[in-house]
């Protein structure tokens, strides 16, 4: 029978520390998320961990690799300020805003 790393393969799955250097390595992106992702995700950021998790997830610093990149969150039921870091809260029309977010990129 397979042990657990053998069926998640060499880079141990998406938590694997393979994967994680693989993400840190990568260019600056920002992360588009609506409420319930930044509520789950930031929680990540800080060691909050959904019951169940195991210990070795937890030492991994599962969420850890998006804490300093640019998060924008579509909510109407988040207040400002926002706690994790480089957050930006938007209320309004999502397509809109991404559609602007484009706009201004293509300028720079």
């Amino acid at each position: 029978m397979a042990t657990r790393q053998e069926r998640a393969g060499p880079a141990g799955g998406l938590a694997g520390p393979e994967y994680l250097a693989w993400l840190e390595a990568q260019p600056e992106v920002t992360y588009l998320m609506g409420a319930k992702t930044y509520r789950l995700m930031s929680g990540f950021a800080v060691g909050k961990m959904p019951e169940g998790t195991t210990s070795s997830a937890r030492r991994r610093g599962v969420g850890r690799w998006a804490h300093g990149a640019s998060k924008v969150v579509f909510s109407s039921s988040l207040e400002d300020p926002l706690t994790w870091a480089n957050s930006t809260l938007v209320r309004g029309d999502a397509v809109e805003a991404v559609r602007a977010m484009r706009r201004k990129a293509r300028v720079c």
